[in-house]
C-alpha cells in the first residue's frame, strides 16, 4: 500500500535525521472472519460491541488469539467508494478461470 505523504523521522523531536519520500507500507490487517469457542460468548457484553476490543480483552487475560492469513482479493466493503469497486470487480471476475477478465 503506497504511503502518500513523505515520512520525517527525528530523534530529538526538532532535527530531521532521516526522509523518505513515499515508502511503501505494509501491514496485516484484520479482516473480520472470527471463530471461536462458545465460551468465549460470554465475555461480549450486549449492546455494540468492537471484535478489535474483544481480542485485547482476550490477549489481557492471557487467552490464545490466533491468525490466519489470506493472500487472494479482499476489499472492504464498509466504505462506498470501495462497495461500488467490489461490485466492478466482481462483474469482471471470470469464476471459471479464477482470474479478473482482460
Amino acid at each position: 500500500m503506497p504511503f502518500h505523504y513523505g515520512v520525517v523521522k527525528s530523534k530529538d523531536g526538532w532535527r530531521v535525521h532521516e526522509i523518505e519520500e513515499k515508502p511503501p507500507m505494509s501491514a496485516e490487517v484484520n479482516g473480520g472472519v472470527y471463530i471461536m469457542n462458545p465460551e468465549v460468548i460470554k465475555e461480549i457484553p450486549a449492546g455494540f460491541y468492537h471484535m478489535t476490543d474483544l481480542m485485547q480483552k482476550l490477549l489481557s487475560k492471557k487467552h490464545v488469539v490466533a491468525k490466519y492469513r489470506i493472500d487472494e482479493y479482499w476489499v472492504d466493503i464498509g466504505q462506498m467508494q470501495n462497495y461500488e469497486q467490489a461490485q466492478q470487480d466482481f462483474a469482471n471476475y471470470d469464476f471459471k478461470e479464477h482470474r479478473f477478465k482482460k
